[in-house]
């Protein structure tokens, strides 16, 4: 058979370019497969990289960890050398990391200790690519140095480390048995004691005779309780007199006047003056009044059809029957009469005459202060309650009932003779008498009662009293006072009545810090310590 086969001449050139083509790729089959393996081993050992050094990564942080943990606690034991290398040593077992592979170093001055851990953290992956280990080197440097912190406390004057104090020189006489003193006594002059006390924590005179007739218990403060514990009882020794004392551990103090519970102040102890300083800080000098009246409601009658803003009353008496929330100012006496209804005023009243407050069968609230020019009689029973200051330049006092509850920050008044129970707290000053007679008075809060020039006499019965009683330049006389947590200072001392005295407390030398107690020198206090940080 004869076969024709025609050839066209571009039909031809194509067919030689595929089989051309063709044979290219079959070349290049073996070339793909170099590629591909050195691409494998490139991602391989980044993976090796990758999974190893984070590894050494985190051995790092650890070991640098353990550097400073071991580096302060090291540096408390500063500067017993072989404690502190000791110290650190443990540390760093406890972190998990053999102390073989630390330095620890202290400086000449013993003031610095350095950590230096070196370890070598073995690969894996990384072996492939030649890195057998990784090299871990970490430290830290750890001081010691001391701190001279100064600060200012507050500072209650040495006079109330005495919970009676008598500043004459007469005799301190305790006429009175069933008297407890937990703390000491002072006397300027002599002290004796001739009556059966309960309890003496202590005795300080400026006069050379110390006198008993009768046995007495010596407490002290327990510091860790905070009870007063009965540590011995005094005996009198006649011939040669001496005061004697026998403690419960079984020794025996031949005279009290040569121990812990005496002092002999060669000079006086002054009345202390910054308690009135203080005073004068708190209480103005004059009593506060209003010199313009602009936008003051201005009457002369009819007071309660005018309560609908601030009032100036200008007649000569008046009786105010409403509640009203403005200021009143009244040129003459006036009278709150409160009857049938309770009365609020929520404001201060500035009264040019005298001023009654009446109440019985309903109740006075006054949110607010009160100035009087001339006297204050408050007639009600318990049915009273004042927020605030009262200035009064007269005499306050009442009709023999309670006066009711007085929260202020101070009461100022020539003589305080409530006649009834009285319930204050704050600061009670009067330039000549106070008295306080009637039975079951309870001054649950804290409270100063201050006579600059006149005497205090608190004989009302079965009284509670917190704060400080002062009567620089006269008597204070008891009567009844079942219990006192505070102080008496006076000139001279009417010790004749029982009565059980303690330490100021805590709250209420808070509450009376600024206005009273506090003396004019501050208390600075320095205090050292040694502290550690690290530094590198």
């Amino acid at each position: 058979m004869f076969i024709y086969c025609a050839f066209m001449p571009g039909h031809f050139e194509r067919n030689v370019d595929m089989m051309k083509w063709t044979k290219h790729i079959k070349d290049e089959n073996g070339a793909s497969a170099i590629i591909v393996a050195l691409m494998l081993v490139v991602l391989l050992s980044a993976a090796a990289l990758a999974v190893d050094l984070g590894a050494a990564y985190a051995k790092s942080a650890k070991v640098q960890n353990t550097c400073d943990s071991a580096a302060l606690a090291a540096a408390h034991k500063l500067p017993d050398s072989d404690t502190t290398i000791a110290t650190a040593k443990d540390f760093i077992k406890e972190n998990g990391i053999d102390p073989e592979h630390a330095v620890i170093t202290i400086n000449d001055t013993g003031t610095r200790v350095e950590v230096r851990i070196k370890e070598d953290v073995n690969t894996g992956f990384a072996k492939i690519i030649g890195i057998d280990s990784v090299d871990v080197n970490k430290s830290a440097i750890a001081g010691k140095m001391s701190t001279t912190t100064t600060t200012t406390k507050k500072k209650i004057g040495a006079i109330f480390n005495y919970l009676l104090f008598q500043g004459s020189t007469d005799d301190m006489v305790f006429g009175s048995g069933g008297m407890g003193i937990y703390g000491q006594v002072h006397g300027n002059g002599n002290i004796k004691i001739n009556a059966e006390l309960q309890a003496l924590g202590g005795i300080s005179q400026s006069g050379n005779d110390l006198y008993t007739t009768n046995t007495f218990p010596i407490i002290k403060k327990n510091e860790t309780t905070g009870n007063f514990d009965k540590i011995g009882t005094t005996q009198i020794q006649w011939w040669p007199y001496q005061i004697q004392a026998k403690l419960n551990d079984g020794t025996t103090i031949d005279d009290i006047r040569h121990s812990e519970y005496y002092v002999k102040e060669e000079d006086e102890i002054p009345m202390p003056d910054f308690i009135t300083d203080n005073l004068d800080k708190l209480i103005p000098a004059e009593k506060p009044g209003i010199s313009n009246f602009s936008g003051w409601k201005e009457v002369s009658s009819n007071l309660n059809s005018a309560l609908d803003s601030n009032v100036h009353y200008t007649g000569t008496s008046t009786v105010l029957e409403k509640s009203f929330s403005h200021n009143l100012y009244t040129d003459g006496n006036l009278k709150v009469s409160a009857r049938t209804s309770d009365i609020t005023i929520n404001g201060d009243i500035y009264c040019d005459g005298s001023l009654n407050l009446w109440a019985y069968g309903a109740k006075i609230t006054i949110n607010g202060n009160l100035y009087v020019k001339g006297d204050l009689k408050i007639s009600t029973n318990n049915d009273l309650a004042v927020n605030g200051s009262i200035y009064c330049n007269g005499d306050i006092s009442s009709d023999g009932d309670s006066i009711g509850k007085i929260n202020c920050d101070y009461i100022y008044c020539n003589n305080f003779i409530p006649g009834g129970h009285a319930d204050i707290s704050g600061v009670l000053v009067a330039e000549n008498q106070i008295t306080f007679t009637a039975a079951s008075n309870s001054v649950s809060s804290s409270l100063a009662v201050v006579s600059k020039k006149g005497n205090i006499n608190l004989t009302a019965g079965s009284q509670e009293f917190n704060g400080i009683v002062y009567a620089p330049e006269g008597t204070i006389t008891l009567g009844g006072i079942t219990e006192i947590h505070g102080n008496l200072i006076a000139k001279k001392l009417n010790l004749t009545s029982a009565l059980s005295i303690y330490p100021l407390r805590d709250s209420t030398i808070e509450d009376l810090y600024d206005p009273v107690l506090k003396d004019s020198v501050e208390e600075i206090v320095t205090s050292s310590s040694d502290i550690v940080k690290l530094i590198e």
